[in-house]
């Protein structure tokens, strides 16, 4: 439906929270992009940590190093590592994909 635009849906393990709870509980539409900038909430792979997909703030740019931090903890993260930057945030429906993920 959204192809055309690029727009992806995703299911973080982990980040920074939102109004309607933590990360894992929504489905956020990320929208793949070559320029990110400081304060955009992004999605990235964090491969300093084996949970995976992080939801989080950008907070320092240097080059193709990004430093991405959620509630309690910052990653430094390659470009390559970025998915894009969220959208849209469909609550709650990640409380549906946590009782298939873990049943």
């Amino acid at each position: 439906m959204f192809g055309f635009l690029g727009l992806r849906f995703t299911h973080p393990d982990f980040g920074a929270s939102t109004l309607v709870g933590k990360a894992d509980n929504s489905i956020y539409a990320v929208l793949p992009t070559d320029e990110y900038k400081v304060g955009m909430s992004a999605v990235s792979e964090v491969s300093t940590n084996s949970a995976g997909q992080m939801l989080g703030i950008i907070s320092a740019v240097k080059g193709d190093a990004f430093v991405i931090s959620g509630d309690d903890q910052s990653y430094t993260v390659r470009k390559s590592e970025l998915h894009g930057r969220v959208v849209a945030v469909l609550p709650f429906i990640g409380l549906v994909a946590n009782l298939f993920n873990n049943g």
